[in-house]
């Protein structure tokens, strides 16, 4: 049979977990927020914006794996709807949002 080792994510290693990896994450992408909300060029918003998808996305390919490991079996539906749901959220209501405030302020 052929090894798996190395293969796995470090998420799915019991002594690890999952807590350690998203408090990390989260905390370079709070880091990140504050240039990002700063910078003066085009350049340096797209490569800030890049690090914070790359930061970001952990919480959204670890996330469905969390709910179910919170919730019960019978429970666990209405768990992932709830977090589907708060995903969907933010990209419809994201951009009508700052629609506005780029309109109304300017994107600088």
């Amino acid at each position: 049979m052929p090894s798996t080792e190395g293969t796995h994510t470090y998420t799915e290693i019991p002594v690890i977990g999952r807590n350690p990896v998203y408090s990390l994450t989260f905390i370079v992408y709070w880091a990140l927020l504050f240039p990002t909300a700063t910078v003066k060029n085009f350049s340096g918003l797209l490569a800030l914006r890049f690090w914070l998808a790359s930061f970001g996305s952990p919480a959204l390919a670890n996330g469905d794996a969390t709910i179910g490991d919170m919730f019960v079996l019978i429970y666990i539906l209405v768990g992932l709807s709830m977090w589907v749901l708060s995903a969907w959220i933010g990209p419809v209501f994201g951009p009508l949002i700052g629609g506005f405030a780029a309109e109304t302020k300017g994107w600088k």
